[in-house]
């Protein structure tokens, strides 16, 4: 669901800046970004910070945020500062022949 959509104004910039730490504008945000820190960047206590989000959005909610992340670091990341959607395209058919 869009954050406009739902009447919210979402800090993007701040929502991937690797160093923020605090409210995005989504609800949960600040407990959302702590628990997804301590995960994907190792920055933060994991057990404390999902406690932390278990608190705040309940344990079911918790869940689907952490299977969030585990399917986003599931996804296959190209090393690549540069690529275009084109580069992208090549570098799949590349590596199917």
């Amino acid at each position: 669901m869009s954050g406009e959509a739902n009447g919210l104004t979402v800090d993007l910039k701040a929502a991937i800046e690797r160093d923020h730490v605090g409210d995005v504008g989504v609800p949960a945000g600040a407990e959302l970004l702590a628990f997804t820190n301590a995960v994907e960047l190792d920055q933060g206590d994991i057990d404390a910070t999902r406690t932390a989000l278990a608190e705040v959005i309940g344990q079911q909610a918790t869940l689907e945020a952490a299977a969030i992340i585990a399917i986003f670091n599931g996804l296959v990341r190209w090393p690549c500062t540069s690529c275009s959607a084109d580069s992208g395209r090549k570098l799949v058919a590349l590596s199917r022949e």
